[in-house]
């Protein structure tokens, strides 16, 4: 019965983290103009490194829930 209700609760946090690998991957980056002056080049890159943060940090949060199930599972 415990196992059943940590296999039920690993399911929101597994659906997450596949929409969330699947919207990183369909991510496209593309390089800013190069005639564009150096403070739009500088905003672009950091506006992607800023998504790319927040994907990264969504998908820790997804694993780190799986693995406190695991190991409710486990013991």
């Amino acid at each position: 019965l415990v196992s059943s209700s940590i296999i039920v609760s690993i399911q929101p946090p597994k659906a997450r983290l596949a929409f969330l690998l699947k919207e990183i991957n369909s991510l496209e980056f593309e390089s800013p103009d190069p005639n564009s002056p150096s403070d739009q080049q500088e905003i672009f890159y950091t506006t992607r490194k800023e998504v790319f943060a927040d994907k990264f940090y969504r998908v820790q949060l997804c694993v780190k829930e799986l693995e406190n199930a695991y190991k409710c599972l486990i013991s």
